[in-house]
């Protein structure tokens, strides 16, 4: 990620670069619905606001998604859907995604509902 200071509103190629540069982790505890996470405590300096930035553009430009009995803000950017769990912004403590191949998959074998 080039040195560049974010200033909202920030633009969606920004916030796929931010979140394409991240080391994404396996959600090795929810086989049943593969996907990734980055988190909060692992950014520091600027990588801290652009992972705030990030979430308040995913709410403001993502769509609602049902997911088992709740109701998640996702935003697809690429060949990526990423989402949180809802919680204000300064608790939100990860971001998940998954490729856009593999939420197709889920919607073809009714996970989530």
């Amino acid at each position: 990620m080039n040195g560049e200071q974010w200033e909202w509103p920030v633009t969606h190629e920004q916030v796929q670069s931010y979140l394409e540069s991240q080391k994404f982790t396996f959600a090795k505890t929810r086989p049943t619905n593969p996907h990734s996470y980055i988190v909060r405590r692992n950014q520091r300096g600027e990588d801290l606001r652009r992972f705030e930035l990030t979430i308040l553009h995913m709410r403001e430009h993502g769509y609602q998604r049902k997911w088992w009995g709740d109701v998640y803000t996702q935003l697809r950017l690429g060949d990526h859907e990423y989402w949180t769990m809802g919680a204000p912004v300064e608790r939100t403590q990860v971001i998940n995604g998954k490729t856009v191949e593999q939420a197709e998959k889920d919607d073809r074998e009714g996970k989530g509902l």
